[in-house]
């Protein structure tokens, strides 16, 4: 794409990561090894002092490049699938893919250490075993099983900006929350099935003077600098969404994100978010 970053781009920004401390740089995509100059960012990323990490479906590794990873000091190489089966997994991934992607990582085991991924749902739950066991067959370091949160919020992207730093600032309104059904794929993004999961108490009165107390205190916290958040805030929408949409400008680690988006109760969300706001 005309976008993507050079070699030279990735060495500058790498520069900058080191200057500030970074440690841990995460490639992953979309799919990574589309990038031809991919084993020059990593060996940019490398001699600027940070440690990359490389996460890909493994369908373009051939000899060369599983040699070539296997030559570099990766922190992890992460490689997914959705199952122990070609079932399971290639009713996400496609046709095929399931022989295909075994094919080259046996290939990828005689020259790099790697981690096989698995994304748990109720479609390959009963497989956590045999995902174990396909793990070592296919000669893996390690196998890594992860949740897929049930629990998500549709929202509408109202504006993309750019700071004054170079990162990028979204501007969503949150629609909705959903139930999440059914994973239909999972690369080079997630598609899911997914129904409105309906709030809880979010016509009380309480959650209405909860919304109004939670709107003016982050207008107070952020002042000027808020950028997103108080755009966010500012716009007209229900108790429910406004919960939602300061949860997500927060700086959450994981297990308190899960936390608000598996609160149902409008009440309960709001305080929970507020003292998040404070912390």
């Amino acid at each position: 794409r005309k976008a993507s970053l050079s070699v030279d781009d990735c060495d500058r920004l790498f520069a900058e990561l080191a200057s500030l401390g970074s440690f841990r740089l995460g490639l992953t995509g979309g799919e990574p090894l589309l990038r031809k100059d991919l084993l020059e960012i990593l060996d940019a990323a490398t001699d600027r002092g940070l440690h990359p990490c490389l996460t890909t479906n493994a369908l373009l590794i051939d000899e060369t490049m599983a040699r070539e990873l296997g030559r570099r000091d990766l922190v992890w190489l992460n490689v997914s699938l959705e199952g122990a089966t070609a079932r399971s997994n290639d009713r996400v991934r496609g046709l095929g893919t399931f022989t295909e992607v075994k094919r080259r990582l046996r290939l990828l085991a005689e020259h790099a250490r790697f981690t096989l991924a698995f994304t748990i749902t109720r479609d390959n739950a009963e497989e956590v075993e045999a995902c174990a066991a396909l793990a070592h067959e296919l000669g893996a370091h390690t196998a890594v099983f992860r949740p897929l949160y049930p629990v998500g919020v549709a929202a509408r992207i109202h504006r993309i900006g750019r700071n004054s730093d170079g990162s990028a600032r979204l501007v969503v309104e949150t629609l909705e929350r959903v139930q999440l059904d059914n994973l239909l794929q999972s690369d080079p993004y997630l598609k899911v099935e997914a129904t409105v999961a309906p709030d809880v108490n979010a016509d009380d009165m309480q959650a209405k003077i909860l919304a109004e107390s939670l709107r003016e205190h982050v207008r107070e916290l952020a002042g000027e600098a808020g950028g997103g958040l108080i755009e966010a805030v500012s716009k007209s929408m229900s108790p429910s969404q406004l919960a939602d949409a300061v949860g997500t400008h927060l700086p959450l680690e994981r297990h308190a994100e899960i936390e608000v988006l598996m609160t149902f109760d409008v009440v309960e969300r709001l305080r929970l978010v507020a003292r998040l706001v404070n912390e």
